[in-house]
């Protein structure tokens, strides 16, 4: 059975992935994350000057949109 990878973030197909004994009644998707989405999250991160957590992925989930 193949996966279709796709990113997380901006829903880009990445690859398929071969797997073996998949239960059929499962989506046949999987997430990763693209370099472009990477990059911009890790980027976001190292601007993020506050140690909560909580405000990064916030930050991180407005440059999804």
């Amino acid at each position: 059975m193949k996966l279709d990878v796709i990113c997380a973030w901006c829903q880009k197909h990445l690859s398929f992935k071969e797997c073996a004994n998949f239960d059929e009644s499962l989506p046949r998707i999987s997430h990763s994350i693209c370099d472009e989405c990477r990059t911009k999250v890790l980027d976001d991160l190292k601007q993020t000057d506050t140690p909560n957590r909580k405000d990064k992925l916030q930050l991180t989930k407005e440059r999804r949109s």
